[in-house]
């Protein structure tokens, strides 16, 4: 049997401390009109607290924050061992794969990105 480029996926989505989605959907129109995606939706105050808090402790230090600078360029800041780190490409992308986004990118239906 070969391997798939295909994997399984997870999110979540939490709103007003209060309010907590989980599933593969993304909260986006595209996933709404033709999408498969799934997921559950429920009200637990405890978990949503919880969820802010894990995720505002770890947001700058697992992703980045995407900002533009002087020139009015993208960079993705993000911080390692405390100290703000600044890029000025997609960090964790190969030119390979910058490029063929950037290509594919011609061809593909700004409503379908």
């Amino acid at each position: 049997m070969g391997s798939s480029r295909a994997s399984l996926h997870g999110k979540y989505f939490g709103f007003d401390q209060r309010y907590i989605f989980i599933g593969s959907f993304n909260l986006d129109a595209r996933s709404v009109a033709i999408n498969t995606e799934l997921g559950v939706y429920f009200e637990s105050p405890e978990y949503g607290t919880l969820l802010e808090k894990v995720f505002d402790e770890n947001a700058m230090t697992k992703g980045y924050r995407v900002v533009l600078n002087d020139e009015n360029e993208l960079e993705w800041v993000t911080l390692e061992d405390g100290k703000e780190v600044r890029f000025d490409v997609e960090p964790e992308t190969s030119f390979w794969k910058r490029f063929s986004t950037d290509f594919l990118s011609i061809f593909v239906p700004e409503s379908q990105l």
